[in-house]
């Protein structure tokens, strides 16, 4: 999104090459991967939407990042070609604006293998929730069900990569893509970025250089490049790093307040039973026109619900819903919007990022909302005629589900790299301004998850969508007043 926007403007003077380096391989079909698939010669397991949660299924595609505190995705398109596709709309607490989804994906227009929706649709009406299009009413979630939003065009996954951004990009002279490339650091004289590190990468006079490696991955670049924490500067010297002078270091408050969402995974029996739909030839088939199942997700059903916890708070709970085995229906729970907690991220001897301070489901109030919603669940479903029966046992309640299941990364980490008007080198708590460049530096941006400041009401690939679009406005608007 970023190289076709500032390649595609129509000032000349503005208009920039772009040097897209991405340290992994190609991922689509269209990005020349030749990892394609047995039933079908033309896509990839990255293409297909129902394999949005079975890509760690197939370990030969070396799609995964192995110097990150939790699953990172180090591959042509990163998170949106790995990703299990919820495309929710960030609703006004996140964003004015937004990319519109689908909750029709196929090319027909049917929804297919409703068998998951069927069962759980009943019940949530009957517990008082509404029905919503989440693509059309993405400020409605208080206490909703509905199809998955997903990011889906002709049958196959959409996303920057394949359908939208990079075919453009490419086909513009000044743009030029480097994969199996792993940057080190942005070189720079004091405050001015001269380069980028992998060999030597010079700039123009002019040039800026853009980290968008991810919430996990940019602080590490960030440390290298003798920007953050003292202390992280000093990891970066241990690990063989060639850093600035220490007089050219910049204090930064780089990793000291992220986010994520906390996520639970349960299982409940359908009484009655349902059926999981497998890839037979026919659904193959209908995927070689854009159709049928293999052009879903596996989430069959989303549920949002606020909750307020005995202190006050307001914090709310996202469930997906789908189904791998005969019989049962699968759930995970995630605490998104208002979570209460914040951790921090640091690099050790080995120049990894890791966890410092979890920031998962670690305060009394976030607890209290999860166990809430999941006793709101465990009510609906004990009420007579309900299908649905909690795996672990008739006489279990929220607190003790979240105690014996244990809670997991969301792999949704927000706020590493902060944006805000406070200048974390004088003493704030901000790592970019609102232009997305890096305090203390002339010509560094950031733009990835990590400059949001908190989790949003939702899955975050269109929030850093839509913070990208952004981000080249006023980058351009950055160059304009220096003509």
């Amino acid at each position: 999104m970023l190289r076709l926007r500032l390649q595609e403007n129509t000032d000349i003077r503005l208009r920039s090459s772009v040097l897209l380096l991405e340290r992994g391989g190609p991922s689509f079909f269209s990005s020349r991967s030749s990892s394609i698939l047995p039933w079908n010669n033309t896509v990839t397991p990255f293409d297909v939407p129902s394999l949005g949660i079975s890509i760690g299924d197939f370990p030969t595609l070396n799609a995964f990042c192995n110097d990150t505190p939790d699953l990172s995705d180090c591959i042509l398109g990163g998170s949106t070609a790995v990703n299990s596709m919820n495309y929710i709309n960030p609703s006004r607490d996140d964003f004015g604006a937004r990319n519109p989804g689908t909750i029709t994906p196929s090319v027909d227009g049917r929804y297919y293998d409703s068998a998951v929706y069927d069962v759980l649709s009943k019940e949530l009406a009957q517990a008082g929730y509404n029905s919503v299009n989440t693509v059309t009413n993405p400020n409605d979630e208080k206490k909703i069900y509905g199809h998955s939003a997903v990011n889906v065009i002709d049958g196959v996954r959409a996303g920057p990569v394949l359908r939208t951004y990079l075919p453009l990009t490419q086909s513009k002279p000044n743009f030029k893509l480097g994969l199996h490339t792993k940057v080190i650091r942005a070189v720079r004289q004091n405050s001015t970025i001269t380069s980028v590190e992998r060999r030597i990468i010079n700039i123009k006079k002019e040039g800026k250089v853009i980290f968008a490696t991810g919430a996990m991955s940019t602080p590490r670049l960030l440390f290298n490049s003798g920007i953050g924490p003292i202390a992280q500067i000093n990891m970066a010297k241990a690990v063989n790093v060639t850093l600035p002078d220490k007089s050219a270091w910049i204090i930064s408050p780089v990793g000291v307040q992220i986010q994520d969402h906390a996520a639970l995974f349960a299982t409940f029996n359908v009484t009655g039973g349902n059926m999981t739909v497998v890839p037979i030839s026919e659904n193959i088939d209908l995927f070689a026109k854009g159709s049928g199942v293999l052009a879903e997700t596996p989430f069959r059903l989303n549920t949002f619900r606020t909750v307020t916890t005995s202190d006050g708070h307001k914090i709310m709970i996202q469930t997906h819903c789908f189904s791998r085995t005969n019989n049962h229906i699968n759930f995970i729970y995630q605490v998104i919007f208002g979570i209460t907690i914040v951790g921090s991220m640091a690099m050790d001897t080995a120049g990894k990022t890791i966890y410092t301070k979890s920031a998962l489901l670690q305060t009394a109030a976030d607890k209290e909302a999860l166990a809430i919603e999941l006793g709101n669940w465990l009510a609906m479903t004990r009420t007579p005629g309900s299908r649905l029966a909690y795996a672990g046992g008739p006489n279990t309640n929220g607190a003790e589900i979240i105690k014996v299941n244990g809670i997991s990364t969301g792999y949704h980490v927000t706020s590493s790299t902060i944006m805000g008007t406070d200048d974390g080198t004088k003493g704030g708590t901000s790592v970019v301004d609102p232009n997305c460049k890096v305090y203390g530096t002339n010509n560094l941006f950031v733009v990835d998850l990590g400059i949001h400041p908190k989790v949003p009401s939702g899955n975050t690939m269109v929030l850093t969508m839509i913070a990208a679009e952004h981000a080249v406005t006023k980058m351009l608007e950055l160059e304009s007043k220096s003509w």
